[in-house]
């Protein structure tokens, strides 16, 4: 059995059109080369972190995209960079650590994985199978394939799969590499159900709400709640501490200081799991240290956290954090999932666009140190600067408004 070289649909040799999209089969032998051997048409299929996958009459075959040399070599050079950055960030994490290691390293891994792809275009059977680190499944010695949205995981017996890709073909040509799956496994491709309610929720809108509100009841409640014992001494001597440090420290020193701390911990948020539960006790220290501020000032916690909600930063600070801690659900979901045209232009590539995300929610916690400096000096003035703070969440609005409605290409 050969392949459609138009949409990779399996087809008999007597085949005379593709009953698929109608591409001539006879004309075939007019192809490159470079394209088929011995009739054969390798289709692009799939990628995954290490491999590129193609199918042809026998299986999947894999390929190597980055030599192991190559990727201990970015992963040398990226590690320094992230130690730098901790060296800056003290509040920040080690886990912390490990997702700016990633989150900068993955555009590069990406850039090495597309110049292996561009030089396998146009590359016969022969060729590839004599690349280092490849490997065919053959169609028969798989039991099972589950294939969920984009992503395909291949099992030969056992619970852990063989191969787990996500689809790199184009949306106008899924449904035909779907269709050469189901004509080579047959009952053996499996396609669950998505939950609804489950995909709703883990959407990076929802989720940003679900942990801003959570970590916001949290804060509350540390703010009223009465303190257990020896958390009063603990957290008074914090704030005097840091109340001195700010007293004595220029205004610049000052927006360092905020600056550093709040993007260490929200780069710590960025841990899978462990960056949630970090989120969530940092909003109830933030909500032991203002029942402590009103103590000293004589106050009762609900007035200072009302004062606090009525000022700018605190805003643009508390939901900083819930993006960032997103940023991994999105590049999890997401990292592996494009499409060939997706790859090769770079400003569209998954890993980069999450590095601008990161720059951007950078520049907003930039922004919440240089209120949170401000609003003193300005007194009840600094009320102006929700101002900005409007237009900025308006700009936002209208612009994802028109992602949406813009069709892809």
């Amino acid at each position: 059995m050969n392949f459609c070289p138009q949409c990779g649909v399996s087809v008999d040799p007597e085949q005379k059109f593709c009953r698929n999209c109608g591409y001539n089969l006879e004309a075939r032998s007019a192809l490159p080369g470079a394209q088929q051997t011995s009739g054969q048409y390798l289709h692009l299929l799939g990628l995954s972190a290490l491999n590129a996958y193609y199918t042809d009459r026998r299986g999947l075959a894999s390929v190597q995209l980055v030599s192991d040399f190559a990727a201990i070599a970015l992963a040398a050079i990226t590690f320094l960079f992230a130690v730098g950055v901790k060296l800056l960030l003290s509040s920040l994490s080690f886990y912390g650590i490990g997702m700016v290691w990633l989150l900068v390293s993955y555009p590069f891994y990406d850039e090495l994985r597309y110049r292996k792809l561009s030089k396998l275009e146009g590359a016969r059977l022969d060729e590839i199978e004599a690349t280092r680190g490849s490997r065919t499944i053959a169609w028969d010695s798989i039991t099972r394939a589950v294939l969920g949205g984009r992503t395909l995981s291949v099992y030969r017996g056992g619970r852990r799969p063989q191969a787990r890709l996500n689809l790199l073909v184009e949306d106008d040509k899924r449904q035909a590499a779907i269709l050469t799956l189901e004509s080579n496994l047959g009952g053996r491709l499996v396609r669950p159900k998505t939950h609804r309610t489950l995909a709703y929720v883990l959407r990076p809108g929802p989720l940003v709400a679900i942990i801003f509100l959570i970590s916001q009841a949290i804060l509350v409640t540390a703010a009223v709640a009465p303190f257990f014992s020896g958390e009063q001494e603990l957290y008074t001597t914090l704030w005097n501490s840091q109340r001195q440090t700010f007293q004595e420290a220029s205004l610049f020193s000052q927006y360092l200081s905020i600056f550093s701390n709040n993007l260490g911990i929200a780069l710590s948020g960025t841990v899978p799991a462990f960056g949630q539960f970090f989120l969530l006790v940092a909003s109830y220290n933030t909500g032991r240290v203002i029942q402590v501020i009103s103590i000293q000032a004589s106050l009762r916690p609900q007035d200072v956290v009302a004062v606090l909600y009525l000022s700018p930063h605190s805003l643009l600070e508390e939901l900083s954090y819930p993006l960032f801690s997103v940023l991994w659900i999105y590049y999890w979901s997401r990292g592996d999932r494009y499409t060939i045209h997706e790859l090769a232009v770079r400003r569209r590539r998954n890993s980069v666009k999450v590095l601008v995300i990161l720059a951007e929610f950078t520049l907003l916690l930039a922004v919440a140190a240089l209120f949170e400096v401000a609003e003193p000096l300005l007194g009840l003035g600094g009320l102006l600067l929700w101002i900005p703070v409007g237009a900025g969440a308006v700009y936002l609005f209208r612009r994802s408004r028109m992602h949406r409605s813009t069709p892809r290409n």
